[in-house]
């Protein structure tokens, strides 16, 4: 089943329409994509934990009852290496005790215990949201390689394990993404109040700068216009991302990014970042931009 979205016309539609009439939907099967089908597949895709965007992806066809054939690979060249950041043994990278808050807001993060069940703890969250990531990609047909951080010389090892799949498969081929959430200087019972979603790249201009703004455009998208969050931006060089030569995209020589999901020492972004719509949210912007960089960059 193809992607679907308002203004699509076809058998396609009228398979979804009949699909949503028998969850309670009174449309009129027409197979015309229409303002009426847009608005109840958003509020089927709200009441099923779906990112309510009103398009119909493999997830969503999935969640529909219908197997999405995702068909041959869309290349089997391309490789993106996913990398979730930190160890458990990484020092600080934890939000402080949730004792330290409100019975309400302990009860709010009581319900998420993946991320940890006493304070959050960002080599958790980094593999929770990272390998849905994954999934999503390896869903769509993408080759995904995964790296961890295992042993003390972690940076070097992340490094080292992106540069063998980049020689085995070729540096073009290849796009690295490393999985983060942001701290900000601590102030009341060590939480802080800084907010927003960034992306870096190293310093000067590559296709690593092209790989982030693919990235930023769905960023915006979702964070920003659906979800109004905020997010945080580098204008000097004339472009969104942030700069630096954080080791594990310094020495990566393929295109890679290193995104910074929100701040978990701040009590409202981390209530974003461990929620189901925060975690749709934050896959779904990975998922297209990276996609949208291999079709419109690696592969024109």
């Amino acid at each position: 089943m193809k992607t679907l979205k308002k203004g699509c016309k076809g058998d396609e539609v009228k398979t979804l329409q009949k699909l949503l009439n028998k969850e309670g939907y009174n449309l009129v099967v027409d197979s015309d994509f229409g303002q009426k089908t847009h608005d109840a597949l958003v509020a089927w895709q709200k009441a099923h934990g779906l990112v309510a965007d009103g398009i119909v992806g493999p997830k969503t066809w999935a969640a529909l009852g219908v197997k999405e054939n995702v068909g041959t690979k869309p290349t089997k060249d391309i490789h993106i290496i996913m990398n979730y950041g930190h160890a458990k043994s990484t020092p600080g990278k934890r939000s402080p005790l949730y004792s330290t808050l409100s019975k309400e807001d302990q009860a709010y993060f009581a319900k998420y215990p993946q991320f940890g069940t006493d304070r959050y703890y960002e080599y958790l969250s980094n593999r929770v949201i990272g390998r849905q990531i994954t999934a999503s990609l390896r869903e769509r047909g993408w080759n995904v390689h995964e790296i961890e951080q295992t042993g003390p010389n972690g940076l070097t090892e992340i490094a080292n394990a992106t540069n063998k799949i980049c020689k085995q498969y070729g540096k073009d081929k290849c796009v690295f993404i490393s999985v983060h959430s942001n701290a900000a200087p601590a102030k009341d019972n060590g939480w802080a109040n800084a907010k927003g979603w960034c992306i870096y790249t190293t310093k000067g201009q590559n296709k690593s700068d092209k790989l982030a703004d693919y990235i930023y455009k769905y960023a915006n998208e979702y964070f920003v216009k659906q979800d109004k969050r905020s997010i945080r931006k580098g204008l000097a060089d004339g472009d969104p991302d942030q700069e630096a030569n954080f080791y594990v995209i310094y020495h990566c020589n393929c295109p890679g990014v290193l995104t910074e999901n929100f701040f978990f020492n701040d009590k409202d972004d981390l209530k974003y970042i461990v929620s189901k719509e925060g975690q749709n949210s934050i896959v779904r912007a990975h998922v297209m931009g990276v996609e949208d960089f291999i079709y419109k960059e690696l592969l024109k």
